[in-house]
């Protein structure tokens, strides 16, 4: 898989992309990966009683939002590149208006669409606070029902791997029902219906 070469290859890793925060440079901060002690982790949490890492510091200094969660991590990794490895893979999901996530409402725009397929980890939050990002998510082509899902679903099936246990079967069968609800994709086709050919991911489910 993947992510294998990031838990294994580095002591930590962010996902790093300009497009995605005020055209400033933005860290991924949901998608932080590494060993669990990495030097990087407890410099940016609490500066390491270090007091040069201090305004880099989740816990002993606080900026807000924003500036703590992006802003602090990339500058943290620019003053010790060393400790933490950058990369485009791990990708934040843009808001609609920010970065790739620009265009007309309606619509998921071509460069969004094929830069999320293309990447290893697709970080989205804002669904509680932030008035677009639901109904950018029921945008066409689907994020969801052509790319997200699809991927799910092959890594729960991929014979290769250890089954996985019925908990997290029921959970998976739980999360389609939750998101097929809401519209992030569309209902599995009953397997006696005719028409049109089901969508992509709908030949993985074997749930």
């Amino acid at each position: 898989l993947p992510l294998h070469k990031y838990r294994y290859q580095y002591n930590a890793v962010l996902g790093i992309d300009p497009e995605t925060f005020e055209g400033d440079h933005d860290v991924n901060f949901g998608a932080f990966m590494g060993a669990p002690n990495a030097t990087y982790f407890h410099l940016l949490w609490d500066g390491m009683n270090d007091p040069q890492y201090s305004n880099l510091s989740y816990r002993v200094t606080w900026g807000g939002w924003a500036h703590d969660s992006c802003r602090k991590s990339f500058a943290l990794a620019i003053k010790r590149p060393d400790l933490v490895h950058l990369t485009e893979h791990l990708y934040q999901f843009p808001f609609p208006g920010k970065g790739a996530g620009r265009g007309p409402r309606g619509r998921i725009h071509p460069a969004l669409y094929h830069k999320t397929a293309r990447n290893h980890v697709l970080h989205m939050s804002g669904f509680e606070w932030h008035s677009l990002r639901t109904e950018q998510l029921r945008w066409k082509p689907s994020i969801w029902g052509n790319i997200i899902w699809p991927n799910v679903l092959k890594a729960a099936n991929d014979p290769s791997l250890p089954p996985i246990s019925s908990e997290l079967r029921h959970c998976l069968n739980w999360l389609q029902t939750k998101l097929t609800d809401r519209g992030y994709i569309d209902p599995p086709l009953d397997a006696n219906s005719s028409g049109s050919d089901p969508p992509p991911y709908t030949s993985a489910i074997r749930i």
